[in-house]
């Protein structure tokens, strides 16, 4: 798990700050995919349109595996069934996962509308859940000696602080009001 997430976070890293030097540093403002390629054109050439379309594409392909996959988990698990108990469940709840999709993507609702709306989702559920996930970490009957110590509560607090302040700011800024 280390070392998953600290690749993870070290690939997201550089992903951020590649992103940052080549479309801040171009001055352009960037409003779509084909904006995105002209930024990358110094540092790639005629290559930047596929690179996107292939990143993008990726991107694409990833959050359309996960998400069913893992909604399909914390299903499965919220109703509390086992492993060899989850699979019409997991299944069942992965595809209606991904046929919600599909019936988004088919609808003509502009993917942009569906984006503002998951991060106005994820802005009101994050504070909630990291600090819900605190509230775990101390509970002694369900992690005996593994509880929190207070350096880790008080580190786990201002996780939920930040999560608040992120969330709230993510908050307004779809609703228009955060620049």
């Amino acid at each position: 798990t280390r070392l998953s997430i600290g690749l993870g976070g070290l690939i997201s890293l550089f992903i951020l700050s590649t992103a940052a030097a080549s479309l801040f540093g171009s001055g352009l403002a960037v409003t779509s995919a084909a904006d995105m390629a002209i930024a990358l054109e110094p540092i790639a050439g005629s290559s930047a349109t596929t690179l996107i379309g292939v990143g993008l594409t990726a991107a694409g392909l990833t959050s359309a595996i996960t998400a069913p996959m893992a909604t399909g988990y914390v299903v499965s698990e919220i109703v509390g069934r086992r492993r060899e108990d989850q699979t019409l469940l997991f299944r069942g709840t992965a595809l209606t996962v991904l046929a919600a999709g599909v019936v988004a993507a088919l609808s003509g609702v502009r993917p942009t509308e569906l984006i503002l709306f998951a991060q106005a989702a994820n802005g009101l559920l994050l504070p909630i859940i990291a600090g819900v996930l605190l509230m775990a970490m101390n509970r002694k009957e369900l992690l005996g000696a593994h509880t929190n110590s207070r350096t880790e509560n008080f580190l786990g607090v201002c996780v939920v602080l930040v999560c608040l302040l992120l969330g709230l700011r993510l908050i307004l800024r779809t609703v228009g009001i955060w620049p």
